[in-house]
């Protein structure tokens, strides 16, 4: 399965996922889980948290209020990168840089951009495509 053919089915079960500092992935409600979306999920695991990571970046906005900024940032994370892994590790690295920065996750932003992306499944920041 593709990872965009994942995370609409995902989304269509209302299923939402969280990177954790561990590595591992916070996948919620456990209940809409089949054994065939866990096996999917651990398959497509870097690209999940990846994406994870871009979702939850979008709603950085730096000390002095801006957030549009943030994707330039983003965008010179993943450039020229194939491998999920790698572009899984220089997302986290660049959330540790923007926190170092003063930058800050702004909630209300995040739940705005989360509703849209809900409500209009193609409004994405990023085509997702399979990196394999």
């Amino acid at each position: 399965m593709i990872v965009e053919s994942l995370l609409n089915k995902l989304e269509q079960r209302g299923i939402k996922f969280t990177p954790l500092p561990n590595g591992n992935l916070y996948v919620t409600p456990k209940s809409a889980l089949t054994s065939e979306l866990r096996d999917h999920i651990r398959a497509a695991k870097p690209e999940l948290i990846a994406i994870a990571t871009i979702r939850r970046l979008r709603a950085y906005v730096l000390a002095d209020g801006r957030h549009v900024e943030i994707v330039r940032y983003i965008a010179e994370a993943i450039r020229g990168q194939h491998d999920p892994v790698q572009i899984r590790d220089n997302l986290v690295d660049l959330e540790h840089q923007l926190i170092s920065m003063g930058a800050r996750y702004d909630a209300e932003l995040g739940e705005a951009i989360s509703t849209v992306s809900c409500v209009f499944s193609s409004a994405r920041l990023f085509g997702i495509r399979n990196l394999n």
